[in-house]
């Protein structure tokens, strides 16, 4: 009895380390003739019975700030990436129609309800920027409304006029609290106008007068802040993982260059390894520090949110080791399965986590994904090694 008592352990280890190895070596399943990605369609059919019959967006909005508008916002931006000129007319069809729902869910009386609506840009930069943002892609995906379009033109304009009268290149996300990552959204939707609202009806643009302020207001190591002080745009909280990483998915649009110096910054100090396995920390190199509300769980400093959206991160900026690596260590720990074709991560105890993930794997398509070497092999020979000591210890128990 005392032999079985320490073989099932040892077995039980044995076959969740084999699991994790596999999982490693995850493939999105694209399907060609109906032209789109099977698994973040499954991932997108999960999120559906989520927000439409459990209310999940109202669920995250009682854990996080800003979950109501977040997980419709992620899941909207999803759908609208998830098809393109060759995707079947159906899943199209299913997509306007579910962009359409979000973003009638965002533009709600309850969405706004946790805004203020006296700030200079009307219910703060994080709701504008984000609206904006998620209508701008559902003007790209066509067949939608002239009153749309309307309020996209209004909305770059009022967002125009608020960064033309601020001292600060970051706006308010709430009364005398201002985050640049807030602020990327905002200005990241003026540049889609740039091009939706081409010729006379271009809202002016802020975009080399709002970017030459960044550029002279970065953090002390050379990065564009986590938080700043509201009237002056000057850092309050260094950079984060988190924030960074989000930013970076959007800067690289408006201004490469830049994007690109920033991002080898970034690569630099945040990005970082654990048992052979790559993630994103949510402080830079020789910093420690907890995670928050933004953060996710923080474990062995590496950051949840960082790593998730660092995905898209290193898609963004053709990293694609890493970018593989980051993206099948979330499938192995995050315990991915399809069932009933829906796709679901920790058994889909959390949402947001669900929609952050859509997010980051519609990034990149299968066929795009250029490994330049086999970024699995530490944690494959840390492997053998641990399964070589569970056989040792197995036969001794036999003894």
């Amino acid at each position: 009895m005392v032999k079985l008592f320490i073989r099932i352990p040892i077995l039980l280890m044995a076959v969740v380390l084999v699991y994790f190895n596999i999982r490693l070596f995850h493939t999105q399943s694209y399907n060609a003739d109906l032209g789109y990605d099977e698994d973040v369609y499954a991932q997108l059919q999960h999120l559906k019975t989520e927000l439409h019959q459990k209310n999940a967006a109202i669920k995250m909005q009682q854990f996080f700030p800003e979950g109501f508008i977040f997980i419709n916002a992620l899941y909207a931006l999803t759908w609208c990436e998830l098809v393109d000129s060759n995707t079947d007319s159906t899943i199209k069809k299913e997509a306007i129609e579910e962009v359409d729902w979000a973003i009638s869910e965002i533009l709600s009386e309850y969405a706004k309800s946790s805004f203020n609506e006296e700030l200079p840009l009307k219910y703060g930069v994080f709701y504008r920027g984000w609206t904006n943002y998620v209508i701008a892609q559902r003007i790209n995906l066509g067949t939608t409304s002239s009153s749309l379009k309307q309020l996209f033109k209004q909305n770059c304009d009022e967002i125009s006029e608020a960064y033309e009268k601020s001292e600060s290149p970051y706006l308010e996300s709430y009364y005398m609290a201002a985050w640049p990552a807030d602020n990327m959204l905002a200005v990241a939707s003026l540049n889609l106008g740039e091009q939706i609202l081409a010729g006379s009806h271009s809202p002016k643009s802020i975009l080399p007068i709002w970017l030459e302020k960044v550029k002279k207001l970065l953090d002390d190591d050379g990065r564009i802040p986590h938080g700043v002080q509201w009237e002056t745009g000057k850092t309050i909280e260094a950079s984060k993982g988190n924030s960074m990483s989000l930013m970076l998915c959007f800067l690289y649009d408006i201004d490469s260059s830049f994007a690109k110096s920033q991002f080898i910054n970034y690569k630099e100090n945040f990005l970082d390894e654990r048992l052979g396995l790559p993630g994103i920390r949510e402080h830079a190199k020789g910093l420690a520090g907890d995670g928050d509300i933004d953060s996710g769980p923080v474990i062995w400093e590496i950051g949840g949110a960082a790593s998730i959206v660092g995905q898209r991160t290193m898609a963004t900026y053709s990293e694609w080791n890493v970018y593989l690596g980051l993206r099948n260590s979330i499938e192995a720990f995050g315990a991915a399965y399809i069932w009933n074709g829906k796709k679901k991560y920790v058994f889909g105890q959390m949402p947001m986590a669900d929609a952050f993930i859509a997010w980051s794997n519609v990034a990149a398509k299968e066929s795009t994904i250029k490994t330049t070497s086999n970024w699995r092999w530490k944690f494959q020979l840390g492997s053998a090694f641990v399964l070589l000591i569970f056989s040792l210890l197995g036969k001794i128990s036999l003894k």
